[in-house]
């Protein structure tokens, strides 16, 4: 039987084709292989829709749910993020008979961040062969290809933790996350302190590394949940209003606009940041593109 052509579960969306229909592969919340259809609306404003159906029969049924993501995120990190899944493989669909979403009107009003759920269960997703035949889950398994990293290369542990980091990284760098979702990056919050635990005890040489690494991926994405959900709620009472303030003045910044505008935004967001002076929120350098200091620039003795 032949295998559907792969999609890439460790690079942005962005770099994926335009109004993909795939079919995923993965680990599900009760650690049990499961199957989950994604369909992708056309990418607007660095932002992608997504209609997502974990196939899994178990109670409560998996919901059908519609988000609106970063196209800077991978496949593998909203279905993490999204529906509890932990991906090992991708195809493509030959069709996708989808009962329900029509992502460019159903989510024309999901706003950064949030999701629709459809809550009716009852029909689900049915995916289509080259001859428009439909086929259940089982069928679909067996042409879905052997896990893939980007490289081409067998996936190791090793690589998906690298992948987890990488969009630690990216989240680290974006301001305007930052300051939004702080409670990601205080290790004094619950969630984030269990994920930077899981991230610092893994070994790729160990025999339990495959284990452990999908440890550290559900504890990333049980920690971006949790901060996502809190938002500024995380900050300090007294400190929401400037933080907002700044997040709008980082916007500023790293928008089109004059120079003379982007370069007060710039100073206006240091400020701000500065006169909060929690060590969970970004330390800013004006100067820099991303306006961010790295980590190694802030380390002691880097």
């Amino acid at each position: 039987m032949t295998a559907w052509p792969s999609v890439h579960l460790d690079v942005p969306l962005r770099d994926l084709p335009v109004r993909l229909k795939a079919a995923v592969a993965g680990t599900g919340i009760d650690g049990r292989r499961t199957l989950v259809y994604v369909q992708f609306a056309r990418p607007r404003r660095g932002r992608i829709r997504m209609g997502l159906c974990d196939t899994a029969t178990r109670t409560p049924m998996p919901p059908q749910i519609v988000v609106s993501v970063s196209a800077d995120l991978t496949l593998r990190e909203v279905l993490l993020a999204h529906v509890d899944v932990d991906a090992f493989a991708a195809a493509v669909l030959p069709g996708l008979r989808w009962p329900f979403v029509r992502l460019s009107l159903v989510t024309a009003a999901l706003t950064p961040g949030s999701r629709k759920v459809q809550t009716n269960t009852q029909l689900q997703p049915m995916a289509r062969d080259e001859h428009g035949r439909d086929l259940l889950p089982s069928q679909v398994h067996p042409r879905l290809p052997r896990p893939v990293a980007a490289e081409g290369s067998a996936v190791t542990a090793g690589d998906r933790v690298a992948a987890v980091r990488d969009a630690y990284a990216r989240l680290r760098d974006d301001i305007g996350y930052r300051i939004e979702n702080s409670a990601l990056f205080d290790a004094a919050h619950p969630s984030t302190e269990a994920f930077e635990i899981a991230l610092l005890t893994f070994d790729p040489g160990s025999p339990d590394a495959e284990r452990a690494a999908r440890v550290v991926e559900t504890a990333f994405a049980t920690a971006r949940r949790s901060a996502e959900a809190l938002g500024y709620d995380h900050l300090p009472s007294t400190a929401r209003a400037t933080a907002r303030r700044a997040r709008l003045a980082a916007a500023t910044a790293l928008a089109p606009g004059s120079e003379a505008e982007r370069a007060a935004a710039r100073q206006k967001v240091a400020q701000l940041l500065g006169s909060l002076a929690l060590y969970y929120l970004p330390a800013v350098d004006a100067d820099a593109p991303q306006l961010v200091v790295r980590r190694r620039q802030i380390e002691p003795g880097r």
